[in-house]
């Protein structure tokens, strides 16, 4: 659970950040578990930042993406997705989907992993989604809310900005692979939030 405002580590007064980014860090960084530790469904040897698979290193489009190892974590399987999504592979980018996508995600998100799955999916549709996922990159791993499923957090810089998405990935006979993609959600910095009918004070 997200510590009190007053904490450290707390959400500060009157943020809006989504509690789902306020989880545990990722494993070896600081505050963070150690690879593989309580928290991350005990995955075994996470990908840690600067090392490959990680963010920063060379693994975000190495030749392990390319194969049944990329399956082997959640983190790896949202690597392999977005990497055959900016290639606009069709065949790579249904290899990291869940087969069950296409009734198990989003209602309106359905229809599109149907088309991805079955390689249907046209060259119009596969511009537009990988435009929308363009420039992020892996960031977290969530801790498991429920048996088989975890989400990943994503992000970009846009500006002064920064754009997150969490990706959820499903546990299949494979490995895991790419359920669904939450909406986006911009963090401003310095942004001052204020409670529904707050005015500013006269100095």
């Amino acid at each position: 659970p997200t510590p009190p405002p007053a904490q450290p580590g707390g959400s500060p007064p009157g943020s809006t950040t989504p509690p789902a980014y306020e989880s545990t860090p990722p494993p070896g960084t600081p505050g963070g578990p150690p690879p593989g530790g309580p928290g991350f469904g005990g995955l075994g040897d996470m990908p840690t930042p600067g090392g490959p698979g990680g963010p920063g290193g060379s693994g975000q489009e190495s030749a392990a993406l390319r194969g049944n190892a990329a399956f082997k974590h959640p983190y790896t399987a949202v690597q392999a997705f977005l990497a055959a999504l900016k290639a606009k592979d069709k065949d790579r980018l249904a290899q990291t989907t869940a087969s069950r996508a296409p009734t198990e995600a989003e209602e309106k998100h359905r229809k599109i992993f149907a088309a991805i799955v079955e390689q249907s999916i046209s060259d119009d549709e596969l511009d537009e989604m990988a435009k929308a996922l363009d420039g992020f990159k892996v960031m977290q791993v969530l801790p498991a809310k429920s048996t088989g499923r975890i989400g990943v957090v994503v992000a970009k810089r846009d500006g002064m900005d920064m754009l997150h998405r969490t990706i959820i990935t499903r546990k299949e006979k494979e490995g895991w692979k790419v359920l669904d993609i939450d909406k986006a959600y911009d963090f401003k910095p310095g942004a001052i939030y204020r409670r529904p009918g707050q005015t500013n004070r006269k100095r």
